[in-house]
C-alpha cells in the first residue's frame, strides 16, 4: 500500500522480489503542495498511477484523476476515531463568558484568511482560537486581539481545546485544486463531539450542506452562519444525529472497506473440497488450507456427499467460524463428478481450483 508517490521504488523492488501486488492509496492531490520536490513528487505520482494494480482515492476529485490511469479506482472518504473525538462533547455553553469559535489543523497558502479576521471584526465579543502550525499571513492574523494562535500540540492534547469550541471552522480557500480533492478528516471529528460546523463550499462537504455543515464562501455570509450556530438559531442536525453519522464514519469502517477494495486487486479463487466418511483426514485438510494459504482472496467450498461419521456437524463449526467457507451438504451421495459440480455451482470465483 503506496501512500506517497517518492515510495514507488520501492514498492517496485518489493513487487519485483516478491510478486507483491501494489496499491496506491491516493489521499491528496500531490501536486498542490508547494516545496522544492514538487515537481518530482508530481512525476512519481503519474508513475504510481500508471504502475499500481489499483487505486483508493480519498474523494470524487482524486478519483477523477487516478481514472485516467487505471480502470480499477475506488473511493473510500476519510473518516475520524470516535470514541476519541466523542469524549470533547460537552452541552452548550449556556453562561454568560465568552463563545469561542475554532479551528484545528495546518495554516498554509490554502487557508481561507478571509473569513477568519471577518469572524474576528464581527464577533469581537468572542475568542477565535485556531490550534495548528502558521505558514502563511501570520502578521495579518496577529492584528486580531481575539485570535489566539496556539500552534502546534500533540494529538493527545487536541480534546481539551475541542471541548471549548462553540462552532467549529473548516475554512479552506476552495478555488485550489489541493482543497477541490480534499475531504476534510476534521469535519468527522467535529461531528464526534458533536459540534456545530461552518465551512468553505468544500466540494466533498457539498453532500452534508444544511444538514450536518453550513457552507459559505462569501466572509459575511459566512459569518452569518457562524452567528447562527453561536445563537442556537441554527438548523443543523443535534448532537445524536452528529454521533450517529460519526460512528457510521469510523476508521474501523473505513478500514473494512479498504481491506475489501485490496482484496479485489487479486482474484478469487474457489477451493473446492469433496469428502465423504473420512473425517479426520477431512479436518487435516481444512485445518492446512486456512492456516496455511497465503494468498489473500479465496473461498473454500466443502461438499459432503452425506457422510454418516459426523461430517456434517464439524463442517456447520467451520463455516460458522471463517466467514471464507462455503459448504453443501448433500442429502444423498452424489460421487466424485457430482460433488465437485455442486461444489462448483456454490462458488464464484474467477478462477477454480478441485482439490482432492
Amino acid at each position: 500500500i503506496v501512500d506517497y508517490p517518492n515510495w514507488i521504488y520501492a514498492a517496485e523492488y518489493l513487487r519485483n522480489i516478491y510478486g507483491f501486488r501494489m496499491i496506491t492509496d491516493y489521499m491528496d492531490d500531490f501536486t498542490g503542495f508547494l516545496n522544492p520536490a514538487e515537481k518530482l513528487v508530481k512525476e512519481n505520482c503519474y508513475k504510481l498511477l500508471n504502475k499500481c494494480d489499483g487505486v483508493v482515492a480519498s474523494s470524487q476529485f482524486l478519483c477523477d484523476i487516478a481514472t485516467k490511469y487505471k480502470d480499477n479506482v475506488a473511493i473510500i472518504r476519510n473518516g475520524t476515531e470516535y470514541s476519541y473525538f466523542h469524549q470533547a462533547y460537552e452541552k452548550a455553553n449556556t453562561t454568560t463568558g465568552r463563545k469561542v469559535i475554532g479551528y484545528y489543523g495546518a495554516i498554509a497558502e490554502w487557508f481561507n484568511i478571509d473569513v477568519i479576521t471577518r469572524c474576528a471584526q464581527r464577533f469581537a465579543d468572542c475568542d477565535i482560537i485556531l490550534v495548528g502550525n502558521v505558514t502563511a499571513n501570520r502578521s495579518e492574523l496577529e492584528r486580531y486581539p481575539n485570535i489566539q494562535l496556539v500552534g502546534e500540540i500533540p494529538y493527545t492534547g487536541l480534546l481539551e481545546w475541542l471541548k471549548r469550541f462553540d462552532v467549529c471552522l473548516i475554512p479552506f480557500d476552495t478555488s485550489t485544486d489541493l482543497i477541490k480533492a480534499t475531504n476534510p478528516v476534521k469535519f468527522y471529528e467535529y461531528l464526534s463531539a458533536g459540534k456545530k460546523v461552518v465551512a468553505t463550499g468544500i466540494p466533498e462537504l457539498l453532500p452534508y450542506k444544511d444538514q450536518y455543515v453550513y457552507l459559505e464562501n462569501g466572509p459575511d455570509a459566512f459569518c452569518d452562519k457562524v452567528e447562527l450556530c453561536l445563537s442556537g438559531k441554527d438548523t443543523l442536525a443535534t448532537a445524536e444525529e452528529c454521533f450517529k453519522f460519526a460512528q457510521e464514519n469510523d476508521w474501523d469502517i473505513r478500514a473494512e472497506q479498504f481491506m475489501k477494495e485490496v482484496l479485489d486487486v487479486y482474484p478469487k479463487i474457489s477451493v473446492i473440497v469433496l469428502c465423504y466418511n473420512q473425517l479426520d483426514y477431512t479436518k487435516q485438510c481444512v485445518k492446512s488450507v486456512l492456516e496455511q494459504t497465503a494468498y489473500p482472496n479465496y473461498e473454500l467450498i466443502i461438499v459432503d456427499n452425506n457422510s454418516t461419521d459426523g461430517t456434517a456437524e464439524y463442517l456447520k463449526q467451520v463455516a460458522k467460524a471463517n466467514t471464507n467457507v462455503k459448504i453443501v451438504l448433500n442429502k444423498e451421495n452424489r460421487g466424485f463428478a457430482g460433488g465437485n459440480n455442486d461444489g462448483i455451482m456454490k462458488s464464484d470465483g474467477d478462477y477454480l481450483v478441485l482439490l482432492n
